[in-house]
């Protein structure tokens, strides 16, 4: 297996450079970076706020609860969902596509977005 760098392009993409095992063209993936703001520590949120700054991602910090975003930063936005105590995750299960990076502590919802990013689309796990 090759290695693989990640380099940020600007403008929410990122330049994957081909290792030697793949085809010789670059390719441009746009990419957002979704949190659950609903269990992620203050201390991560911060650093996901800088990264989003630095890179120029969107990124999408999703709650069931109202969220205030900090000033100056370009690239973040909120959204608020309605419903139990896991209707952020099933949100971002919803709406994450291959690609996209999800910060998140609940083990249901890393278990529903990593496995849909080289598969077809899985449903969030029900009581």
């Amino acid at each position: 297996m090759g290695f693989r760098e990640l380099r940020s392009s600007g403008h929410g993409t990122i330049q994957h450079t081909p290792s030697r095992h793949d085809e010789p063209s670059r390719q441009t993936v746009p990419v957002k970076l979704w949190i659950d703001a609903d269990a992620a520590p203050v201390a991560v949120k911060e650093i996901c706020y800088r990264a989003s700054d630095r890179l120029q991602i969107e990124t999408i910090l999703v709650a069931n609860q109202r969220l205030l975003l900090p000033p100056g930063y370009a690239f973040l936005q909120s959204v608020r969902v309605n419903g139990s105590a896991d209707a952020a995750d099933r949100y971002i299960a919803e709406q994450a596509v291959a690609g996209d990076v999800a910060v998140t502590q609940d083990i249901p919802l890393a278990a529903v977005v990593v496995p849909s990013a080289s598969g077809p689309a899985h449903q969030y796990p029900t009581p």
